[in-house]
């Protein structure tokens, strides 16, 4: 494994909490911390379980600050709870509770049919790894696998097992630099994507056209020729050094630990220009660079072991610097030999921005929200006289003493288009949990929980939802709700 730069901030919104730090200092009352979640590793890429806030040094723009809180989550079974064997029965954003979060990007196009044989084993040893709570997704360049994280490991495998490349043995440089706008493209939507969820983000290219500077010649004027022709059509995808800076800009900030796969033999015909531009890729973003050349074990097994767990630190910012703008991190351990893997860099939410924030736009952006833990969980039921399922909704915050103010929730479909929606009254939100009902066609739903508490927070979760009535003939059933009712509430 060659390691290319700083690498990138921890990721897997790991699941299963198996300790937390105790914190450190107290934080002043009514104001939100700022975190940033990072990696301790050894110089073998071994997990440091037993880091205090006066093992860390932390530097923002510069000036050092003092930590508020230090938290470890670990994420792996090896690490599990005895008693935390199941995963939750509902969603949660709640940082360290929704299992790691795995997600694939293939380059297809970059690989000869026939290759593809690393990439399979690659996702068999990382499916096989996966505990309950942990989600993997995987994307192809050209959306033939389209996947959002899920629990099921099993349907990831089996679409990746079932893929064949698509790599043309007489691809031309134009193909090439469209075939690399498409994966910088789909690599950018992951990256925003992670929003507070840390996650791992996987790359498997065999690899990709480098950045490079158009220059026109505007005192020359000729007839065209098959080279000029040539050109024109290369120009139709330019590859330009800005989209490779402008990925390292939200690879900075971004909650994810980035690995690029290099499948050395996965084009017929290997070019060292496509190797430099994966390898570019790499430097810009802080990438851990993985060249595939034998089995993918040992690379596999090292990176599931270097993610398998993260601790969360807080700060307070100083005065004025709630405003929206992205800071420089430095962040080291005092003690020797331990590195520490963060971001590079952090962003500095705007105290109004909270406040804004409506929980109708929260569903319809890819990114997630944090500040308010949720958790969320939905059941099904016949609507009668219609052909569509009922979804009863069931949510609230995790904090006992949190009161929400507005809150929304949608149903999309497979194609991620948003069919249902539902909007709570005040009514509705004096209740714990807070109950929505919506009715939509039989299928699989990406249920998301948006919502706004008293004091500003944004939070939201997704959860999958089944939308069927089982038959059990005479009989059609619904769901099963086990609860209990106290103080007018279930």
């Amino acid at each position: 494994m060659k390691r290319i730069k700083r690498a990138l901030a921890p990721a897997l919104a790991l699941g299963l909490v198996a300790g937390t730090a105790p914190v450190t200092h107290a934080q002043s009352k009514g104001a939100v911390p700022v975190r940033i979640d990072f990696r301790a590793l050894t110089e073998e890429g071994a997990q440091v379980s037993d880091l205090k806030a006066e093992d860390i040094s932390l530097k923002v723009n510069g000036k050092p600050r003092q930590i508020k809180s230090l938290s470890l989550f670990r994420t792996t079974s090896d690490f599990a709870l005895p008693s935390s064997q199941l995963p939750a029965p509902y969603a949660t954003n709640a940082v360290g509770m929704n299992g790691r979060v795995i997600h694939i990007l293939i380059d297809d196009d970059s690989i000869a049919p026939g290759r593809e044989g690393q990439i399979r084993e690659a996702v068999r040893l990382i499916t096989s790894e996966m505990a309950p709570g942990d989600r993997i997704g995987v994307l192809t360049s050209q959306g033939q696998i389209s996947m959002r994280p899920g629990a099921d490991p099993t349907k990831v495998r089996l679409a990746v097992d079932g893929l064949a490349g698509r790599a043309s043995a007489s691809e031309t440089e134009g193909d090439a630099q469209c075939r690399t706008t498409r994966v910088l493209a789909a690599l950018g939507t992951m990256l925003a994507m992670t929003g507070g969820a840390p996650t791992t983000i996987v790359v498997f290219a065999g690899g990709l056209t480098p950045p490079s500077q158009k220059i026109i010649d505007m005192t020359r004027r000729a007839a065209p020729t098959a080279a000029t022709a040539a050109a024109a059509a290369n120009d139709a995808c330019p590859v330009r050094p800005e989209d490779f800076e402008n990925l390292g800009i939200l690879a900075g900030t971004a909650h994810a630990d980035l690995y690029l796969f290099h499948v050395v033999e996965g084009m017929v015909t290997r070019s060292t220009s496509q190797d430099a531009g994966f390898e570019s890729l790499a430097g810009v973003t802080g990438a851990e660079f993985v060249r595939l050349v034998a089995s993918p074990q040992g690379p596999v097994s090292r990176m599931l072991r270097e993610t398998g767990a993260y601790y969360v630190a807080t700060f307070e910012p100083e005065p004025g610097e709630r405003n929206g703008q992205t800071l420089r991190v430095d962040l080291r351990s005092t003690r020797d030999k331990i590195k520490l893997r963060s971001r590079p860099a952090v962003e500095i939410p705007k105290d109004i921005a909270r406040a804004a924030a409506s929980p109708k736009d929260m569903l319809r952006v890819a990114g997630e929200h944090h500040d308010l833990p949720l958790r969320a969980t939905a059941y099904t039921s016949r609507s009668p006289g219609s052909e569509e399922v009922k979804v009863l909704a069931l949510f609230e915050g995790t904090e006992a003493t949190a009161s929400l103010s507005s809150a929304s929730v949608g149903l999309f479909d497979e194609k991620n288009t948003l069919k249902k929606q539902w909007t709570a009254q005040a009514a509705d939100l004096a209740k714990r949990p807070v109950m929505a009902a919506l009715t939509a066609p039989p299928g699989t739903y990406r249920m998301r929980v948006a919502a706004v508490d008293a004091s500003g927070r944004a939070g939201t979760t997704d959860y999958e939802v089944k939308a069927e009535v089982p038959r059990a003939d005479p009989l059609k059933l619904s769901a099963l709700v086990l609860g209990t009712q106290a103080n007018g509430s279930f």
